[in-house]
């Protein structure tokens, strides 16, 4: 399923003070919380359960809320893979070189993990760990 990008016709409202994620911050009545996360409860009020306002633009400092809707942690995540985001997918290969191909990798608790280096380590634990009789 390929899902296109809008493209936004105003430009991104960004905030300076943000968290070191790019993400811009905002105390309120001793409340601290991103500063798109504000701009959506300024504009369409509170959040619903299970919600997470998430950018169209992604541009994290951004608070024009033209470029913010609502979605779960699940469409974020599709989005980030989709766009290519995801820390990870800029690996091309292990840290011990190995491409990361379709055979040579597999995933384990969300995270690749190169198959070659998995039976290396394997014939490597049982190789030590060989019943020896006396």
């Amino acid at each position: 399923m390929l899902r296109r990008v809008p493209v936004l016709k105003t430009p991104c409202v960004n905030v300076s003070d943000n968290d070191g994620g790019g993400y811009g911050r905002q105390m309120r009545k001793g409340v601290r919380k991103r500063a798109h996360v504000w701009a959506w409860i300024d504009e369409h009020g509170e959040i619903p359960e299970g919600k997470q306002v998430l950018h169209k633009c992604d541009n994290p400092s951004c608070v024009n809320t033209e470029h913010l809707y609502l979605g779960t942690q699940a469409d974020n995540t599709r989005d980030m893979v989709m766009r290519r985001r995801q820390w990870q997918q800029k690996n091309t290969h292990c840290k011990n070189g190995h491409k990361f191909t379709r055979k040579n990798t597999r995933v384990y608790k969300g995270k690749r993990v190169c198959r070659a280096c998995g039976n290396e380590r394997s014939r490597v634990y049982r190789a030590k760990t060989q019943y020896e009789p006396d």
